[in-house]
């Protein structure tokens, strides 16, 4: 393809995983990666009494930080409607706010799952 008698420029989509420089710091995708190993995880212990309580609190300390962190950036992102009912943004935030507050916060399902291993 080209534009003006030269090559044409294409934009090419961001590789889902990208190097991350702070390796203490996990990115975005290595985050949602790791919620969806837990949810995983736990969809498999179903059959298991003994792992299902460690797998749950697994489970649910990735997921719900990483769909209250998925509401939030949503939020930040869709920023320019400004404060508007018009997008649906603000009911994702609200739901993953009170799930948080009902099923427990991540800190909470960790202590958990210390207690489960015996790390305390």
């Amino acid at each position: 393809m080209e534009k003006l008698g030269r090559p044409a420029v294409t934009s090419r989509p961001e590789p889902a995983l990208v190097w991350n420089p702070d390796p203490d710091r996990p990115s975005r995708t290595h985050r949602w990666i790791q919620a969806k190993s837990a949810a995983y995880f736990a969809a498999h212990s179903t059959a298991d009494d003994q792992r299902l309580p460690i797998a749950s609190s697994l489970a649910k300390s990735y997921t719900g930080e990483a769909y209250f962190r998925a509401a939030s950036a949503n939020i930040q992102i869709h920023g320019g409607l400004g404060f508007t009912w018009e997008h649906p943004a603000h009911l994702y935030f609200k739901r993953a706010k009170s799930a948080e507050l009902l099923f427990g916060d991540s800190i909470y399902h960790r202590s958990l799952l210390a207690g489960a291993l015996q790390l305390r």
